[in-house]
């Protein structure tokens, strides 16, 4: 991360509380995200080149977590583990968590993009190869920019002045933790909000509800699928706002704050609970995975009415860029 060092460092006895956040956001994080996971294996509607890379997401979501909250909770015991050799070795995985989950954030832009304005081409394009090629590629850079840190004066880890992953200030630090790691961030969260809006004006103008609700010859799987499209998209916008908002805190504002623990708050903090975060939108965003934590009373009734309702089976093809939905 390329968020410079402050002088303003903690005290040793402040180092539990540190610990305890870490401990707790972190293993917060990992259960939401192993719940995610789950269920984007299990159910069906997810079995299609969004939902596997939502899936790989939501891996790299994990991993941040589980990296920053049960490698690095070690601060209220010995704050000077950071620096030997294993210590920082979570640098290392920081990065590769990072790096992926940024690149499948645009990747899932690029994808709701085609599937809006290229309907009929999506099948060809998002092929099962493409999107496991895809991924690969994502995964592959990442762990290119994270074992660059086996390099000496190359590694990422903890400084113990403000706990925040950071760099040596030398050329390989500003080679990967400007250039690899900012930049690369600042890129992607751009095209990642150019492609949003681009696929946000093609909704408003070919999927608005009325448009939805007057395709009455095209059956109701249509419906359901292109509904189903909108919904993934509004879910891919706002994990990437999410984000957005994080890239922006982390290496914009929180710098520029020089009161210790609301830099701590904006930075490591905010880097965990947008995390968390991401878990909660992708649950609250998919009713299959909603339904298993809370159904509200309107919901059941409609479940209980369908339930009830004969089964009518509709001869319509479904829509070209839905995949298995």
């Amino acid at each position: 991360m390329f968020n410079p060092r402050t002088a303003n460092g903690f005290k040793p006895e402040e180092y539990w509380i540190i610990g305890t956040i870490l401990l707790v956001g972190g293993l917060i994080g990992v259960i939401l995200n192993l719940f995610v996971i789950y269920n984007l294996k299990k159910r069906p509607v997810f079995h299609c080149a969004f939902g596997r890379i939502c899936m790989s997401h939501s891996i790299a979501a994990c991993g941040n977590n589980a990296t920053y909250g049960l490698m690095c909770n070690d601060s209220y015991r010995d704050a000077n583990l950071h620096e030997s050799y294993f210590g920082k070795r979570s640098g290392l995985f920081i990065c590769l968590f990072w790096t992926a989950g940024i690149l499948c954030h645009l990747l899932m832009a690029v994808n709701r993009f085609v599937c809006m304005y290229f309907p009929f081409q999506y099948p060809a394009i998002f092929t099962d190869r493409f999107t496991k090629n895809s991924i690969g590629l994502v995964w592959s850079l990442s762990f290119l920019v994270s074992v660059a840190q086996f390099i000496p004066s190359c590694e990422c880890f903890i400084w113990i002045d403000n706990f925040n992953f950071e760099f040596y200030p030398n050329f390989c630090g500003i080679l990967l933790g400007l250039y690899a790691d900012f930049m690369m961030s600042v890129v992607c969260i751009g095209l990642v909000g150019i492609l949003d809006f681009f696929t946000y004006l093609k909704i408003r103008k070919h999927f608005s509800v009325d448009r939805i609700q007057n395709l009455g010859t095209t059956g109701p799987g249509n419906q359901s699928t292109s509904k189903g499209n909108i919904k993934f998209f509004y879910q891919s916008a706002a994990q990437g706002f999410a984000s957005g908002l994080e890239v922006i805190t982390y290496f914009y504002i929180s710098p520029h704050i020089s009161n210790k623990w609301v830099r701590y708050c904006l930075s490591a903090c905010f880097f965990l609970g947008v995390n968390v975060v991401d878990a909660i939108i992708v649950t609250v965003f998919n009713k299959e995975i909603r339904h298993l934590i809370y159904i509200t009373k309107k919901e059941r009734l409609q479940i209980e009415q369908a339930l009830r309702t004969p089964t009518v089976t509709a001869s319509s093809k479904p829509s070209p860029c839905s995949e298995l939905m």
